[in-house]
């Protein structure tokens, strides 16, 4: 408990977005065994 990481996370459309559309999602990062999920929803907007 307390243990810090650190990532980066790096994303590439799949499908052709307009420049100014939003994307929303999640990130689900889960334990090895699967048997802990967090969900960190995100949203992007291509520049």
């Amino acid at each position: 408990m307390g243990e810090e990481k650190k990532f980066v996370v790096t994303f590439h459309p799949m499908s052709k977005v307009e420049s100014r559309d939003f994307v929303f999602g999640q990130l689900v990062w889960s334990d090895s065994d699967g048997k802990h999920k967090v969900m960190s929803p995100i949203v992007i907007r291509r520049k």
